[in-house]
């Protein structure tokens, strides 16, 4: 129980739905069981995981669109009400930089909501690059297909039915779950260092 615990928190790099090892048994292990069987380390691993599933699951939750930073937050002002966060701004705590709360890109400057999205409408190619600057948007990174995360985990698949290329990677930091170097093979140390998923392997050393 406790190598299978191993190999999921540590080796699929995000989680959080742990099934018992028994192949008669799909049963999914509540967090008592956690506790009771896995590693201390590992089970802190996944508690780190479950609270990081939790925040993102807030209405107010918002992942910072600067490109590496890794870092989310609540915001406060759309967390407790119907506002779906137009013209306002979220400071990252750890990089600084601007985020539209609304549109979940790099702060618009000197542009509210409704001018950023009346440029859209005026160009398409503009809008397409508003459109790929989005914080939800990522393009894959062997075939560069633009693709949406609507929900679900950071577990990505560029899916071949919509013109994509089958490569899976981690939506956060664009790490390939695939080959000698990915996380199927190295874990959670295969994701870069500014993604929240990343989780050092002590036998690779400060890779």
């Amino acid at each position: 129980m406790a190598r299978t615990i191993d190999l999921e928190v540590n080796g699929k790099g995000n989680s959080t739905t742990i099934l018992c090892p028994h192949k008669m048994c799909e049963g999914e292990l509540e967090h008592s069981d956690m506790k009771r069987e896995a590693r201390k380390k590992d089970f802190e691993r996944y508690d780190r995981l479950l609270f990081q599933k939790y925040l993102q699951d807030q209405r107010g939750f918002r992942w910072c669109a600067f490109p590496g930073c890794g870092n989310g937050q609540i915001v406060a002002d759309i967390q407790d009400s119907s506002s779906s966060g137009r013209n306002t701004f979220m400071r990252c705590h750890h990089c600084q930089q601007r985020s539209c709360a609304h549109h979940r890109c790099l702060w618009h400057c000197e542009r509210t909501c409704d001018q950023y999205d009346r440029d859209a409408r005026k160009s398409e190619e503009v809008g397409l690059i508003q459109y790929l600057e989005r914080e939800d948007v990522k393009r894959c990174p062997k075939c560069h297909h633009g693709i949406e995360k609507s929900d679900g985990c950071d577990h990505m698949t560029c899916s071949k039915t919509v013109g994509g290329c089958g490569a899976e990677f981690c939506f956060r930091c664009l790490a390939d779950f695939q080959g000698p170097r990915g996380i199927w093979k190295r874990g959670n140390s295969a994701h870069k260092k500014s993604c929240p998923f990343y989780f050092a392997n002590p036998a690779e050393g400060d890779q």
